[in-house]
């Protein structure tokens, strides 16, 4: 534990303090995550770790960094957040975030990306990955199957991205019905060159005779056994753990025993939401065993009817789906 003072209701702790901190942040307002008040202290950092909160005053360091009229908080990584827009990035520092990075795809060319945010001079870190539907897009290729030249041709844009200062490449096999295995396995290969990781909105989102969640699990964990790459598995509560988030989590912990270097994150609510064209509404409650009434439109207070989804789907609508269970978010977290 720190050594706290500068405030009645902060205990002082005793720890052993090196004689010369790396870093000193000096006279910063420090809100510690606690829920406890802010207070005024300087920090004192060595290595990697704060080895020391109060009066460093006379404290010697290798740096001094004058803090006063800053808040000193905790760092929040936002790794599946999306780009910023001018206003969504002032909620993220209210909630501790000081890193939004958009690892589901930043929506465009990595060089247009970083103009837009530019623009809007945010007060987070940002960065992503390659957005390889995009670019697909911008090929006129969409969600269909790749001829081998549109597949090379992706693979020069996503490293023009990496060369640009992408952190990672994003695929979605479930929403680009058509992406063979082999597309992905050469996008592991260049994501292995650039030692980024290969982030996968996985094939199969539902568990039926006509795919299931293992098999997208096991699609991911092949990809990073023949190419080395590492692996993130976004939002596992609505892909691969839907109703079996106990064995989705056995599942990678096994292949990271056996040295798999596999991520995967949730997000702590229960349901999924994304535009009524997407591939993932087809046969939806065949799919996820779900009726009309589990669905809303984003924005409206109501659930829907089979009219006003048909309605909405038709206009491309962002639709929210109760889709999963308490049991899968409770079992994630506590893993």
């Amino acid at each position: 534990h720190p050594r706290v003072g500068h405030h009645p209701d902060h205990p002082v702790l005793q720890v052993i303090t090196p004689s010369m901190h790396d870093l000193i942040l000096h006279s910063g307002t420090v809100i510690d995550g606690t829920g406890s008040d802010r207070f005024t202290a300087d920090i004192g950092i060595t290595g990697d770790r704060i080895t020391e909160i109060g009066d460093l005053g006379d404290s010697e360091a290798t740096r001094r960094y004058d803090a006063s009229n800053r808040i000193v908080a905790p760092g929040f990584i936002d790794v599946l957040s999306y780009p910023t827009n001018g206003y969504g990035e002032w909620y993220k520092i209210a909630d501790g975030v000081t890193s939004n990075l958009c690892m589901h795809g930043i929506d465009n060319p990595m060089e247009k990306f970083l103009k837009n945010t530019e623009v809007h001079n945010p007060p987070v870190n940002y960065g992503g990955a390659v957005d390889h539907y995009q670019h697909r897009k911008i090929l006129g290729v969409g969600i269909q199957k790749t001829t081998e030249k549109e597949r090379r041709t992706l693979l020069e844009l996503a490293e023009t991205d990496l060369q640009a200062g992408a952190i990672g490449i994003h695929q979605q096999p479930e929403y680009t019905v058509d992406l063979q295995k082999s597309e992905i396995v050469d996008h592991g290969h260049l994501a292995t060159k650039y030692n980024v990781p290969l982030c996968l909105h996985l094939r199969h989102s539902y568990d039926k005779a006509f795919g299931s969640q293992e098999n997208a699990i096991n699609e991911a964990l092949e990809v990073a056994k023949e190419t080395g790459c590492s692996i993130h598995i976004e939002h596992l509560n609505s892909t691969g753990g839907t109703g079996r988030m106990r064995a989705a989590i056995d599942q990678i912990q096994k292949a990271r025993d056996e040295g798999l270097a596999i991520t995967a994150c949730i997000y702590p609510y229960t349901f999924w939401a994304t535009y009524g064209g997407s591939a993932r509404f087809d046969n939806f409650q065949e799919k996820f065993d779900i009726s009309f009434g589990d669905l809303q439109e984003v924005g409206k207070p109501d659930r829907m009817t089979e009219e006003t989804f048909s309605i909405a789907r038709s206009e491309n609508k962002l639709i929210a789906a109760y889709a999963m269970d308490e049991e899968d978010i409770t079992e994630a977290l506590s893993a």
